[in-house]
């Protein structure tokens, strides 16, 4: 994955929402919605409360156009305070893009913690 590369090439530790495994979804979601219909966003949601404190930054990957996942994906960048990006990814995006993209996140968290 293009993604997960350019990371690593940039000494980034990856942690991926799905390692977390939620005890109770529909209180773990509520520090950024009261509800949410979508199993997989809750999970990801679930998970984002879970490793906020413990992570500098958050990507956000969406397929375009999915719906529940640009509900979701609002709902957590109004509600989480560390810096987040959303790569909203289609077949027809470039690699540079992409890569710039994910490499100008990078160097907004080290300046943030630079700037502690």
């Amino acid at each position: 994955n293009q993604i997960a590369t350019v990371l690593k090439n940039n000494s980034v530790e990856i942690v991926y929402s799905d390692t977390y495994e939620p005890l109770d979804m529909d209180e773990e979601i509520k520090p950024i919605t009261k509800s949410n219909y979508w199993t997989y966003n809750k999970e990801m949601i679930a998970s984002i409360t879970y490793y906020e404190s413990r992570v500098d930054g958050i990507i956000l990957v969406t397929s375009f156009p999915c719906g529940p996942d640009s509900l979701s994906n609002e709902m957590i960048m109004r509600n989480v305070p560390i810096p987040i990006t959303n790569l909203i990814v289609d077949e027809s995006d470039s690699d540079t893009g992409l890569i710039t993209r994910i490499e100008s996140f990078i160097d907004i968290i080290e300046e943030r913690k630079k700037n502690g």
